[in-house]
């Protein structure tokens, strides 16, 4: 399992012109509105959801560089800077999050068995709550016991990213001030607002949570950190398609296999003309060393007198990629 950090890109659209130009600033002010991306930035496989939790929380480290394995803690700056520094300064709840060492995901809404789980569950029949729900199409498992002289609340999310005989899980914990009267109402109140109001992102944000901006007649990819624009468009006075990539660094690489013309399948935008272009992308990376990505990226198709880009006039362009249907 590849778990990656994704870096926001600095490339946009593309003017339908012959010259064209690429902008950066409308792919970065679409993607970086999304919360998700900046609270858990590191996962392959993305969680497309709008965390119900208060607007100063933010997601640090104690190691400083967060990462999928360890705690990625979520709160107030101020608050998890002196919490790392002296746990028992903690005078408001907070939470924390990683990928699941010893859960998966083994189907759409079910978890593997835990052991830990099922020793509370004998143990403090009594003060075991179990929980199940969905975050749209996100199982989440949330139990609360109090065992070990203290309450636990935590939960497992599914990321749907089923690999064998199962997926990973997102494991997350409340953590509360120490000390007698807590976690009081306003510990509980921050866990059950997360588990239970969490939502799902809209469908055009969820397409950009999982790496794919989608405008009319270009998309903007970026995939843990591999980054391009890709246009589509089809000729009127004969139907052919061209697809135009263009790679964010000369060290991108676009291998293409394919084109598929299909009609978008989401509410969003239902029925609107769709390619989708088959291949791989690879890029160096100095921290996972060559990143390779088999990729299906889906453009909305636009239909144009003559295309944007002549083939025949750029074929000393080495930045652009072009690629055409046979039609």
């Amino acid at each position: 399992m590849r778990i990656l950090f994704r870096i926001f890109l600095f490339v946009s659209c593309i003017s339908m012109h012959t010259s064209y130009a690429i902008s950066p600033d409308k792919a970065v002010d679409v993607q970086s509105n999304l919360r998700i991306l900046k609270l858990l930035p590191h996962l392959f496989y993305p969680l497309a959801v709008e965390p119900k939790i208060p607007d100063d929380f933010i997601a640090m480290s104690p190691k400083g560089k967060l990462n999928g394995y360890d705690w990625t803690y979520w709160g107030p700056k101020e608050v998890l800077e002196e919490y790392f520094k002296d746990p028992a300064s903690l005078k408001v709840p907070i939470l924390r999050v990683k990928l699941s060492e010893n859960t998966v995901q083994t189907g759409p809404e079910t978890f593997s068995e835990n052991a830990e789980i099922n020793n509370l569950k004998k143990k403090y029949p009594q003060r075991f709550k179990d929980f199940k729900h969905r975050w749209g199409m996100y199982p989440v498992w949330a139990f609360q016991t109090d065992a070990y002289d203290k309450m636990i609340c935590m939960a497992w999310i599914g990321l749907n990213a089923h690999e064998g005989e199962g997926g990973w899980t997102l494991l997350v914990n409340l953590v509360y001030p120490e000390g007698p009267g807590h976690p009081d109402q306003n510990d509980l109140k921050l866990w059950d607002t997360f588990i239970t109001q969490t939502k799902q992102l809209s469908e055009p944000e969820y397409f950009i949570a999982y790496g794919q901006n989608l405008q009319p007649g270009y998309t903007i990819m970026d995939d843990v950190g591999v980054k391009l624009t890709v246009t589509a468009e089809k000729r009127e006075r004969d139907g052919k398609v061209q697809v135009v990539v263009i790679p964010s660094s000369s060290d991108v690489k676009f291998q293409y296999a394919k084109m598929e013309e299909v009609l978008l399948g989401s509410k969003w935008n239902h029925a609107a003309p769709l390619l989708k272009v088959y291949g791989s992308v690879s890029q160096d990376n100095p921290e996972f060393g060559k990143v390779v990505l088999d990729q299906v990226i889906s453009v909305l198709l636009e239909t144009v007198p003559e295309f944007s880009v002549d083939k025949d006039r750029t074929t000393d362009r080495k930045d652009l990629l072009i690629y055409q249907s046979q039609s």
